[in-house]
């Protein structure tokens, strides 16, 4: 079954007239599945009115973190994206660092449950605040109130699983 699917999705690739990535290394994988496709990166943009900078004390009042060090991820929780990276490097401080530091995780996904039991495991459950879905309106502020916004994604060949353009990075 597999190996129709990729037959399938390498005839649709390269019967189109053209087919358009979001990045370079999109459309690089495009070219491996298909290398007679005709494609084009067209690298994806972000409104440049919504995401700038702002009112940082108010954003962090807005989230309740006054004084921590904040950092800070957006996306739908997977666990290729990184986050357990991202808790383990926090179980690896000193407790009085650790302690300063909040992280807040805006997003859901199917590996939630299994990342918050993580950080349970790694002692970091203090530190991480799981804030659900946050709804486009309040995403300038959420990046705003971090020190840090980090996604440390990681390439899984053998799920399928990429990132193939983070669209969070522009934004924060």
């Amino acid at each position: 079954r597999r190996g129709l699917w990729q037959w399938l999705r390498r005839r649709v690739l390269e019967s189109a007239d053209l087919v358009i990535a979001i990045s370079d290394y999109t459309a690089a994988m495009v070219r491996a599945l298909a290398p007679s496709a005709h494609v084009v990166a067209i690298p994806l943009a972000v409104d440049h009115e919504t995401f700038v900078p702002g009112d940082r004390a108010a954003a962090r009042e807005k989230w309740g973190v006054n004084h921590q060090r904040i950092l800070c991820s957006v996306s739908r929780i997977h666990a290729y994206k990184g986050y357990e990276t991202v808790l383990k490097a926090l179980a690896a401080l000193p407790p009085q660092e650790r302690a300063q530091i909040t992280y807040l995780v805006a997003g859901k996904g199917p590996d939630l449950e299994l990342l918050k039991q993580r950080a349970c495991e790694l002692g970091v459950d203090r530190q991480a605040r799981w804030l659900g879905f946050v709804p486009d309106a309040d995403l300038p502020d959420l990046y705003r109130a971090a020190d840090l916004f980090v996604l440390a994604t990681q390439e899984r060949a053998d799920e399928q699983s990429v990132e193939g353009f983070g669209l969070v990075f522009l934004e924060a």
